[in-house]
């Protein structure tokens, strides 16, 4: 079996984001902002090595939005 990577219905490229930010909403797409719980998020993708440095960078990037000392509209500020 091939690994696959949950990917945004926005633009079908964007990683979706494994957060505990939002109650009840696991999944964070970080280009459009869409939320998701862990069931029926995103699309299935093959994995390759654009999406999976895309994730990470993605990850660097939402660090200060996603950190639990952050509120919202702290970041917004930046």
């Amino acid at each position: 079996m091939s690994e696959t990577i949950k990917v945004c219905n926005c633009d079908k490229k964007t990683p979706l984001i494994w957060t505990f930010k939002f109650s009840g909403k696991e999944y964070w797409c970080p280009r459009c902002g869409y939320t998701s719980g862990m069931f029926g998020a995103g699309i299935n993708v093959p994995l390759t090595l654009e999406l999976k440095q895309s994730k990470v960078e993605w990850e660097e990037k939402a660090k200060p939005y996603l950190s639990d000392k952050t509120e919202e509209w702290e970041y917004d500020k930046e």
